[in-house]
């Protein structure tokens, strides 16, 4: 993993003229494959039913 992020620096460095194209596709690359690793998850599986009834006894 290390290797692979310090070839892509190396190369960003080297690529002078191309730098911002290459570091714009690494980046869009990245965040497809952060949104592809994560698309199971339930991000709002842990919050309250705001429509359920509220469960608590009374007082």
């Amino acid at each position: 993993m290390f290797s692979v992020l310090y070839s892509l620096i190396y190369m960003l460095l080297r690529l002078e003229d191309n730098a911002l194209l290459v570091g714009a596709v690494a980046s869009f690359v990245a965040v497809a494959v952060a949104m592809y690793l994560t698309r199971s998850i339930d991000w709002y599986g842990s919050l309250p039913d705001a429509t359920a009834p509220n469960q608590q006894p009374a007082a």
